[in-house]
């Protein structure tokens, strides 16, 4: 240790510290005054470059992405509070809106009509895409630009997609008003992805420009702000990874998205096409997820900065891409990940494994270092190794504990619906401070050189384990690994090398762990977890041995759980939802040829006691999260005609006319019958995903239909391999408010609303042939 020896006025001999190393860590107020310096200021920076930018307005220059240009575009799709799912009226207005503000560009817009039938589902849907080719100087190559325009039947749906829709409108102005690409560029809108992603399964199925698109790039939002992450690639993406970080600023980006979404179950247009082999990114703004596919999923509450970052990304990676050789992309991915938006940083993903490996090594010699210069280094060392996960495991368990009790309380699932920042607060408070009292009770007597070496070879264990299970997330471990051997090896004849060490070690932690927290809270839902707090207690527990046994120390700590109690009591009385963030409550009706019920149901937490009791009548099914009572029948079944029936090889060929009733916006037609039969609609014959029509072809499973979108009349034909009886099941469907519901639907609270499907109503009857 380094000590120097005084003599006082009294002749007597003392020994004093002068960094703090007696005993323990280095707790001096500067070296603790710069540890917490450092987080705050990377906190404020990741806070400040993850928001999005400031919308440029309908006066922006014309070869520049404008969101206010999108906003008045959207004007003339969405229609406040009414949504536009695919079948019915409004679903059509959008439809011809898109065409016409494409023919206002002078762009050929044409619409990729076709029955197409699911291979896997055996149903067949009426799709109707809007397809628009921009051709290129060499036409052999295409990069697509893709957005569908259906709503869920709950949603406006301004965000989701008719944000991209308004955005791609704005993109094709652009660059058609530039001399021609290199590569062509379509323009996809595509039809039925939220009943399926159907319109881009068809598509890919069906159309001639399939077989020249090599990049695709679709336009998602899972809530209504935020800024813009690129969260999805397909396999090969280290050519368009270095496209991205050559030509997109304030890009927030990294390989640890594509490998978590590849692991849920969570598809987008984008998958249909990445399943064909075509390379693509997927680009979304995830902030504000309470109004994802629900009525306040509005013009009012999107956020033009959101739809501007987002807009900006996809314009300069569609100029790069249109620009640049796309036919033989390098076969190999990429770690990548950004640096607080300001740059993207990426490597083959080969050279990923060397480099995790590179850092374990280093992370040894620096452990025989520090325990060749340390006092009683194997006492310390297993003191060192203990606190590390003791100090994780004792946050882990306070915040989950904390959250537990604020759910016990509440009696709702989600307490922090509207209102999240106390919870995640309570998380903030317990990660800073429980580390810092877990090294006072236990590793107070560690020296520094002994503790920060033992925390880099957690780092780089981490860094090989993960590196093993998740290759394009070893890079949050290997990076501050790295730089703080870097430094502490640089640094070797300086007597702060430890505590310089440490301090770069906490600085690239924050730059990589932080902005990524706070896109963990809105990517992985409302639910704190584990994934929230070991990063934050791995950033306390590089903070923690420098706070030190004094006033600053016992203070610091005392401040952390003393904001984490602060922020616990908030939590504990803020309303679960309000009206801008309302709960998911459904109404819906149901009827068959023999019965009706009447529904609500909660998709998070219970009914609404205003709405169990809105009937008189004891309900039939009584759940916390479900209430549903016996009604009279009161819903006009669509009609069904047998207009021929004539005798074919082997079975009959049956004709049905199917008459939906008013305001009926979708008809489902399903038929349980043999091996072989056929269904065509309108003079239109259905295809299977491949050359050969469904008329006399052989479809595997029993269960056979057809969606059919809102009409007077549509025609079904069957096409059976055996005279034995079938029936045939005819749904029709009600989106939004029915009259026979408004009894229930009056006694929603005002902080209650419909979500997904929403409300809806839905009566189906059965034919025997």
């Amino acid at each position: 240790m380094n000590r120097i020896k005084t003599t006082s006025c009294r002749g007597l001999s003392t020994t004093v510290d002068p960094l703090g190393l007696e005993g323990g860590v280095s707790g001096s107020r500067g070296w603790f005054a710069a540890h917490v310096a450092v987080f705050l200021v990377v906190l404020a920076l990741a806070l400040v470059r993850s928001a999005p930018p400031v919308p440029l307005g309908l006066d922006a220059p014309d070869d520049v992405f404008s969101a206010g240009r999108v906003r008045r575009l959207l004007e003339t799709i969405v229609r406040p509070g009414v949504p536009h799912p695919k079948g019915s009226r409004d679903h059509a207005r959008v439809r011809k809106a898109i065409l016409d503000a494409f023919a206002r560009l002078g762009l050929d817009a044409r619409v990729h009509e076709t029955f197409f039938r699911d291979p896997v589902s055996g149903f067949a849907e009426q799709i109707q895409n809007i397809v628009v080719h921009l051709r290129g100087t060499e036409g052999e190559h295409a990069v697509a630009l893709v957005a569908h325009y259906d709503s869920v039947p709950a949603a406006p749906g301004a965000a989701d997609d008719a944000s991209g829709v308004g955005s791609i409108l704005e993109i094709a102005r652009i660059l058609a008003a530039r001399p021609a690409p290199r590569n062509d560029i379509i323009f996809l809108v595509t039809d039925a992805e939220e009943l399926g992603l159907v319109g881009a399964r068809a598509f890919a199925a069906e159309h001639r420009l399939m077989d020249k698109i090599d990049v695709v790039l679709n336009w998602e939002a899972r809530g209504s702000r935020g800024a813009s992450y690129m969260f999805e690639t397909g396999t090969n993406n280290c050519g368009l990874v270095a496209l991205m970080a050559r030509h997109c600023e304030r890009m927030i980006a990294t390989s640890l998205f594509p490998a978590v979404y590849e692991r849920l179950p969570n598809d987008s247009d984008l998958t249909v096409f990445k399943s064909r082999g075509v390379r693509g990114m997927n680009f979304a703004f995830i902030g504000g997820l309470p109004h994802y596919h629900s009525i306040r999923d509005d013009l009012e509450h999107l956020d033009l900065g959101s739809v501007q970052h987002q807009g900006e990304h996809f314009l300069a990676m569609a100029r790069a891409l249109a620009d640049t050789s796309i036919a033989e992309p390098p076969r190999e991915d990429a770690v990548f990940f950004d640096v607080l938006a300001w740059h993207v940083i990426w490597w083959p993903m080969g050279w990923n494994r060397p480099f995790v490996l590179a850092v374990a090594a280093l992370a040894a010699c620096l452990m025989v270092v520090g325990m060749r210069s340390a006092d009683r280094p194997w006492r310390s060392l297993g003191i060192a190794l203990g606190v590390w996960p003791t100090a994780l495991a004792s946050a882990a368990l306070l915040a989950s504990g904390a959250c537990w009790l604020v759910v016990a309380v509440a009696g709702e699932p989600i307490p922090w619906f509207s209102y999240p920042q106390p919870i995640w607060s309570v998380i903030l408070g317990i990660s800073l401070g429980v580390p810092s009292l877990v090294w006072t009770c236990l590793g107070r007597r560690v020296a520094v050189k002994i503790v920060v070496p033992v925390m880099i070879g957690y780092w780089a264990a981490a860094a090989i384990v993960v590196d093993r299970l998740l290759p394009g997330a070893s890079y949050l471990f290997s990076v501050p690994a790295a730089v703080a051997c870097v430094v502490g090896l640089l640094g070797y004849r300086s007597a702060w090398r430890w505590e310089f060490a440490n301090l770069a070690f906490l600085f690239a932690a924050c730059v990589l762990w932080l902005p990524l927290t706070r896109g963990l809270i809105d990517a992985l839902g409302f639910r704190p977890s584990l994934v929230h707090s070991i990063p934050l207690t791995l950033i306390g527990l590089l903070i923690a041995p420098h706070t030190g046994t004094g006033r600053l120390g016992r203070g610091y700590r005392r401040a952390a759980l003393a904001f984490a109690a602060a922020a616990f009591a908030v939590a504990m009385v803020v309303p679960t939802y309000t009206e801008q963030w309302p709960q998911p409550v459904d109404v819906f009706l149901v009827q068959d040829d023999k019965n009706a019920s009447l529904a609500a149901r909660a998709r998070l937490g219970r009914v609404p006691e205003s709405m169990r009791r809105a009937s008189p009548d004891a309900p039939a099914t009584d759940k916390p999260h479900y209430v549903q009572w016996n009604v009279e029948p009161s819903l006009v079944p669509p009609t069904v005609r047998v207009v021929s029936s004539e005798p074919v090889a082997k079975g009959r060929r049956i004709r049905l006319r199917v008459t939906p009733g008013t305001g009926q916006h979708r008809v489902i037609v399903a038929a349980t019958v043999d091996r072989g039969s056929d269904i065509a609609t309108d003079g239109m014959t259905p295809n299977l995903g491949s050359d050969v029509t469904i008329d006399g072809r052989a479809i595997e499973g029993p269960l056979r239909g057809v969606g059919l979108d809102f009409a007077e009349k549509a025609e079904v034909e069957i096409a059976l391999t055996t005279a034995a009886p079938i029936r045939i099941r005819v749904t029709a469907y009600y989106y939004g408010p029915h009259p026979a519901s408004e009894r229930l639907r009056a006694q929603r609270p005002p902080w209650a609303a419909p979500m997904g499907r929403g409300d809806y109503g839905e009566v189906e009857t059965e034919v025997t042939l």
